[in-house]
């Protein structure tokens, strides 16, 4: 509903001066006083030029707006911290005309401006003033630039661009702008156009060599799939089988290839629990940035194991992922972590152990004794570097 009456009370198109254009536009002013003032036809000819060039340009600049689709393309795998690329296809469906010095800027939502300035150090709303925005740093929504888009041609623009901290960033839409063909003043397009990305946590800490730390429950053998354990059964043999499970007589009997199973002996088995709880009442900056902190040390973790080909399992207050391994495993890992929400209560809250694997906490420093003390193995929230 908010987003459909920004679209009806919005203008059709915005037009905001440049700073050279705030220099032409006060000197066209002056020409034109002096003209009036002292009767002079040379002052009045240079006032109609001048006049020209700023119609000229509002008219030509209208031209290059016209009849432009953009389409989002896909964005790959985002990360806080790194350096991103959000791709747009720009077409013109101009017959003959071109377009030049295309700029696609996407438009955030309040609350992920909001976030995403805190994660920066900055206050949720920026200043007022073009001055005060510039002072303080802050890089805005993504923008990207398309040098020209010939007529009835497409042309892809590329925005390079780093989300500071994880989680969905959404878009009410965004503005085809363009300063062509002088500069003097910046055109805007509105296009009302949601979208939305998820950004998962930075994967950049140092931590530990995974076979560090004690382990007091012994090995797991868990049924499935493996070597080393007791027989479990039959299955027909597939490429990439090990030829020495072959069992010969089974395979000669039904004169088909028939390889032995077992189960799997896996000590390295590890289920990663997650305290994502935060003190009740207001969170400082501080603690806010702590508990992001722990989150990366929770995603680096994940893709440690991941590397290592091993099998682990994620565990917060707010759910998780169940026990696997490989590229999809992680990135469901990270998904999940992207989207977490911090649980605050005034107790602290008692986590649901998982009964397999042995046990790993990633710990905030708030992290009561009585929780640590459930775990064979406890990382603290605070090693990302």
């Amino acid at each position: 509903m908010a987003t459909r009456l920004r679209k009806l009370m919005r203008a059709p198109r915005k037009l905001t001066f440049t700073r050279e254009g705030k220099w032409f536009v006060g000197m066209t002013i002056m020409v034109g006083f002096g003209a009036v003032n002292t009767s002079n036809n040379l002052l009045f000819l240079l006032l109609g030029m001048m006049l020209g060039l700023i119609i000229v340009s509002g008219i030509l600049s209208e031209w290059v707006l016209q009849k432009v689709e953009v389409t989002r393309l896909g964005s790959g795998d985002l990360y806080a911290g790194a350096e991103s690329s959000l791709t747009y296809t720009l077409t013109n469906r101009k017959a003959f005309l071109a377009s030049y010095g295309l700029v696609v800027v996407e438009h955030e939502e309040r609350e992920s401006r909001g976030r995403r300035r805190r994660a920066l150090g900055l206050p949720s709303e920026p200043p007022r003033g073009a001055k005060e925005r510039e002072a303080e740093g802050d890089p805005g929504s993504p923008r990207a630039l398309a040098i020209r888009v010939a007529a009835e041609a497409s042309s892809v623009a590329v925005a390079q661009y780093r989300f500071p901290r994880r989680g969905i960033y959404r878009f009410d839409g965004y503005d085809l702008t363009t300063r062509f063909p002088f500069g003097f003043f910046e055109k805007s397009l509105p296009v009302f156009a949601g979208h939305e990305l998820l950004v998962f946590p930075a994967i950049t800490a140092q931590l530990p060599a995974i076979g560090e730390g004690t382990q007091t429950q012994g090995d797991l053998v868990r049924q499935a799939e493996g070597r080393g354990g007791d027989f479990l059964g039959l299955r027909a043999y597939r490429e990439g089988d090990d030829p020495r499970q072959i069992h010969w007589k089974v395979s000669a009997r039904k004169n088909a290839l028939v390889t032995r199973l077992h189960e799997r002996e896996d000590a390295d088995a590890v289920a990663i629990h997650f305290y994502s709880h935060l003190p009740a009442g207001e969170v400082a900056a501080v603690v806010e940035q702590a508990f992001e902190q722990a989150v990366e040390v929770t995603a680096s973790l994940c893709a440690q194991y991941v590397r290592s080909n091993k099998q682990f399992s994620l565990h917060t207050l707010s759910g998780g992922v169940t026990e696997g391994g490989g590229p999809g495993h992680l990135l469901a890992c990270l998904r999940h972590l992207a989207m977490l929400e911090a649980l605050r209560g005034e107790a602290p809250l008692q986590m649901e152990l998982s009964r397999r694997g042995s046990r790993l906490l990633v710990a905030p420093a708030w992290t009561p004794a009585s929780v640590l003390g459930q775990f064979e193995r406890v990382v603290s929230g605070e090693a990302a570097t």
